[in-house]
């Protein structure tokens, strides 16, 4: 009966350590594919969870334009975008795909309104988000890739809140001036 629990407990120990060599091999890969999408300019995400990616909803559309207060409050009401442009209720531009050969995914200039930027994917275009002489914006949970200048750009721009997003692929991440 020793002889017995001494190779059952051999056994259990063979286990864990086949596991423990799965787990590490698996952490290696993991590892490496981080690196990889580094050098591919993929979101993390996309790696580490890409059930997560694949399973939120985004409406396709068209890059937004907007040149001032009145135009966003006539675009958010033709669009159906909730808020009233508040700091208690800004406006919410959410769940878009943006992709774009040439322009902007997202420019804004000249505005006060209270706007919230969320959930979205913006892919290409010379910039990702572009805000122009903006205040008042928050940009959440968004992934913005292979702009061929920036990712975000900041010019002349102040109250500007970026949280949880992800920015790759592009000639800069960040550009902000005189903000």
């Amino acid at each position: 009966q020793i002889d017995y629990i001494i190779n059952n407990e051999e056994k259990q120990i063979e286990e864990l350590s086949q596991s423990l060599n799965t787990n590490t091999e698996r952490i290696i890969t993991k590892a490496n594919q981080i690196l990889d999408s580094q050098k591919l300019n993929t979101p993390l995400l996309s790696i580490f969870e890409p059930e997560l990616l694949t399973s939120l909803s985004y409406t396709s559309h068209s890059p937004i334009s907007i040149n001032s207060n009145d135009d966003f409050i006539a675009q958010a009401n033709s669009e159906g975008w909730i808020g009233s442009g508040t700091e208690a209720d800004p406006y919410i531009i959410s769940g878009l795909n943006i992709t774009s050969d040439t322009e902007q995914g997202i420019s804004i200039y000249n505005t006060t309104l209270f706007f919230n930027i969320e959930d979205c994917v913006i892919t290409g275009g010379t910039e990702g988000i572009h805000f122009h002489l903006v205040s008042n914006a928050k940009v959440i949970n968004t992934f913005i890739t292979n702009s061929s200048e920036n990712s975000i750009g900041f010019y002349t721009s102040s109250r500007i809140l970026i949280d949880n997003c992800s920015i790759s692929g592009s000639n800069v991440g960040m550009n902000i001036q005189s903000s």
